[in-house]
This record gives C-alpha cells, structure tokens and sequence, in this order.
C-alpha cells in the first residue's frame, strides 16, 4: 500500500471531512487517493491562503483539526499567514505540503526549499517524511501535536516519491498510529 494511501486512510480514521487545498503535482498521490474517498470532501481554492484560513476557520467552528494542503516552495510559503493565524489563536490546523523527490533535493531542483524550516516560525511542530515507511507517523504526530497542551499548527512535508512509495499495510485488525480525538 503506498504512503498516499495510508495516509489518506489516517485522515478517514481521524475523522476529517474536509481538506482545503490549491490542487498540485507535487502531492497528486496524496490528492488521488482523497478523491476516491466519499467521507473527506476535498475543497479546492484559487490560493494556498484561502486553503489555510479556511482550514482555520473551520477548526475554530468547530470542525476538528482544520486540514490544508499545498504544493511545494510558493505554494506551502502562502499557507504560512493562515497557518501564523492558527498559531496566534491556539487553532489546531496540519498543513500537508508537496516537496520535489527526495533524489533531486540539495540539487536546486524547480520550486525547492527548505519548506519545514520554513514554516518552523509559524507552527509548533513542522517535519519531513524522508521515507514512505514513517510517512504516515509523521502525518499521526503532526495531529497529536496540533491538538496536546496548547492547541496550534503544525506542518508536514511530503517529498513526491515519497507519497508513491511502498508503505506497507496496518495489517487485519490494525488500525495503525494511535489518533487523538479530533472531533
């Protein structure tokens, strides 16, 4: 089972309804697999920063973890004053951002950076998934996280290769990293 599709499986055990995003490539495994789940309703925007504040927005009334995606470099770098909002306001909100594959990182491959240093300032946790086997425990800590002691955003980068990577199975009767309630 690919990481996008473990992942996509965490977001449904969570309880996510809703994900806001600017659909891009870098994170299309990811995109994928939510559109062939009936249970999260992924909301497209025209910019990552209406993807942010909605994913805010819908946290404080009530909506559970608010949940935004974008691509990498410009795109995750826009979510960041939705994301600053979050954090000033104590509302739990896990930014999933595409990153170039990890074969060309450190090579100034088009649209690289540093992206979880970079939003490192406006989320109490920010992390990389370098492998498709600890991809979705990074997305289960990013939720745990959101939501322990003060609640705030958080952000986790999700290199391309990594999301259509082998990620193993939960296995029958396993439902994987344990979840906070979000809802």
């Amino acid at each position: 089972m690919s990481a996008a599709a473990r992942i996509a499986d965490l977001l449904e055990r969570a309880g996510v309804r809703r994900v806001f995003c600017v659909p891009g490539e870098s994170y299309l495994p990811l995109l994928n697999e939510l559109g062939a789940r009936p249970s999260i309703q992924v909301v497209t925007n025209r910019h990552e920063s209406s993807s942010s504040f909605m994913a805010e927005a819908y946290a404080k009334a009530g909506g559970g973890v608010g949940v935004c995606m974008a691509s990498r470099a410009p795109g995750a770098l826009n979510l960041a004053i939705g994301l600053h909002t979050a954090l000033q306001d104590s509302t739990p909100v896990v930014a999933l951002v595409g990153q170039v594959p990890t074969t060309v990182r450190d090579r100034h491959a088009f649209q690289e950076a540093d992206l979880a240093r970079a939003l490192a300032p406006v989320v109490k946790w920010a992390g990389e998934a370098g492998r498709a086997d600890r991809a979705v425990e990074y997305v289960a800590r990013a939720f745990s996280v959101a939501l322990s002691g003060r609640a705030g955003p958080t952000a986790v980068v999700l290199p391309e290769d990594v999301l259509h990577g082998e990620a193993g199975s939960a296995g029958p009767g396993s439902a994987g990293p344990d979840l906070p309630a979000v809802c």
